[in-house]
């Protein structure tokens, strides 16, 4: 992830569970997903409890389960419909621009 922005929840659960795909360790995942040790560890807990992830002790490694892919499915549709959404705000704006330009006639 290059560019840095306030991302919710949701962006750092899918970029964990990305990280996680192939079986990550927590390091590695720490860095992929921009995060600290604690805020991590919070996340961590919380995809494990609802098993989006799960830790296989034999490997040291996490893994995304079917129910955390089936959520980065998920959120990958929802930024595509943002991403649409935005297009068409913005070609609905072409038809009122905000700024009117009047010219002004002396009497």
């Amino acid at each position: 992830m290059n560019e840095r922005r306030r991302r919710d929840s949701n962006q750092i659960k899918y970029e964990i569970l990305m990280s996680a795909l192939p079986g990550g360790r927590k390091t590695h995942i720490m860095y992929e997903s921009g995060l600290n040790l604690k805020q991590l560890n919070t996340y961590l807990q919380e995809l494990l409890m609802n098993g989006a992830l799960e830790f296989r002790l034999q490997e040291k490694r996490y893994f995304t389960t079917e129910k955390g892919r089936a959520f980065a499915r998920a959120f990958d549709h929802y930024r595509e419909t943002i991403d649409q959404l935005g297009k068409q705000e913005v070609a609905l704006a072409q038809f009122f621009p905000t700024t009117v330009k009047r010219t002004i006639v002396a009497q």
